[in-house]
């Protein structure tokens, strides 16, 4: 359950927004040129390695850990993994490890494709959890506690851009916004399992023993939940100033 991908999604877009900001130079972080794709993935890199605790004068948010809210995955009808598991009081860790390999798009034509791709050792999302359901066709239900550690994870985000004017400028809004994702391990610790300690321990052994089964299982609602909330993000960010003064000019 790669669900902590919704929010390095999150932080790392946050980087590149401030890193393309002009308000970035009051905090002596470098200011990038349309396109500059290359500027744009160092000035990220640097906020996520250097800034994960927030830069209140900017809005961003304390990374490390990441308040997550509540988050709804739902796996297939009738499927391997048919659950139903709802995320609350949930924190991500680690995410001062996420690196930004590569960064394209960002330039004159707003419409792109732009795609970030990152990375990172390990992750945790960890808080309280309910699930119902059923996996490999055995019931499953429970609540209390859950930590779920992402090992190696790799995210390739693809999106476009469409211009929307608002007196006269024109500001980024998205769509067709796509997330792909891998990891090597996933190890899974969900307590209280059927409320009785022997029967919990016993379930997580077999989670963890099938992880690649429901990482499968549920790699694409955990997909559409990203894409949901990334995108909810984003119009909200980009909405607030035009596309082109994010940038610093030609001239410059």
């Amino acid at each position: 359950m790669n669900l902590y991908c919704a929010f390095v999604v999150v932080s790392v877009q946050l980087a590149v927004i401030l890193a393309v900001n002009g308000n970035t130079e009051e905090q002596g972080m470098e200011r990038c040129h349309m396109g500059d794709t290359s500027c744009i993935k160092d000035a990220a890199n640097l906020i996520l390695r250097e800034r994960s605790h927030g830069v209140e004068e900017l809005n961003l948010v304390d990374l490390n850990p990441l308040s997550t809210g509540e988050i709804v995955i739902r796996g297939s009808k009738g499927g391997m993994v048919d659950v139903d598991v709802r995320f609350s009081k949930s924190f991500i860790t680690g995410l001062q490890n996420v690196y930004v390999e590569s960064i394209s798009g960002f330039g004159e034509d707003m419409v792109g494709p732009h795609v970030v791709k990152l990375q990172s050792d390990s992750n945790s999302l960890v808080g309280d959890y309910v699930i119902s359901g059923s996996v490999l066709y055995v019931p499953i239900w429970g609540s209390g506690k859950s930590n779920m550690t992402f090992y190696n994870p790799r995210y390739t985000l693809t999106f476009h851009g469409e211009p929307k004017e608002r007196d006269g400028k024109a500001y980024m809004s998205f769509h067709d916004f796509k997330v792909d994702f891998s990891l090597s391990r996933l190890y899974i610790r969900a307590s209280n399992l059927f409320n009785n300690g022997f029967l919990s321990d016993n379930m997580n052994r077999q989670l963890n023993a099938n992880w690649q089964i429901i990482y499968s299982e549920l790699k694409q609602p955990i997909s559409n939940e990203i894409s949901r909330v990334f995108r909810k993000l984003l119009d909200g960010v980009f909405q607030n100033e035009p596309y082109n003064e994010l940038f610093l000019p030609d001239s410059v």
